[in-house]
Formats: structure tokens, sequence, C-alpha cells
């Protein structure tokens, strides 16, 4: 069972000013871990909202939440590891 991925306006923007080799990287870990949950290193996040995942993929981290009814990722940020934490 395959997951769909919604992009935030944020995380879009943030996805067109990563290079092309980032941003190959970054749309590479996310088709796969949609293929596959077990895939790369996710995390839940400790946070006010309970439901906030990040995974790593490489520097870059992808933070996300998961619809489990409509099988949906929806990445609300990407981040280079070295920016502060969520």
């Amino acid at each position: 069972m395959s997951w769909s991925v919604r992009f935030s306006k944020k995380a879009q923007k943030q996805f067109k000013k990563l290079s092309p080799n980032d941003q190959k990287q970054v749309k590479s870990g996310i088709h796969r871990f949609t293929e596959d949950e077990t895939f790369g290193d996710v995390k839940k996040i400790k946070t006010s909202n309970p439901t906030i995942w990040r995974l790593r993929l490489g520097d870059w981290r992808v933070f996300f939440d998961k619809d489990k009814e409509k099988l949906r990722i929806n990445v609300t940020e990407i981040r280079r590891r070295t920016s502060k934490t969520y």
C-alpha cells in the first residue's frame, strides 16, 4: 500500500530553493518512504503537535504528518540538519 504526498506552501518554497541534486535526494527519499514505511531514519518529534514526524535524508530533514485514513503524507517543512530543532 503506497501513500500519496502533499507539500505545504512553505515546504514547496523550501524544496524549490534546493539544488537539483538535493531535490533529487529529498524526492527519492520521500518516494522510498511512501512505498516502505520502514525505509530511512524516521522519528516522531516531541512538540505541541503530537503527529509531526521527521525523515532524515543525509543533511536534510523532512517534517511531515501522516493521515492514515487517506494514506497521505503532508510535508510541512524541509530543513538542513544544521537548523535549530523543530
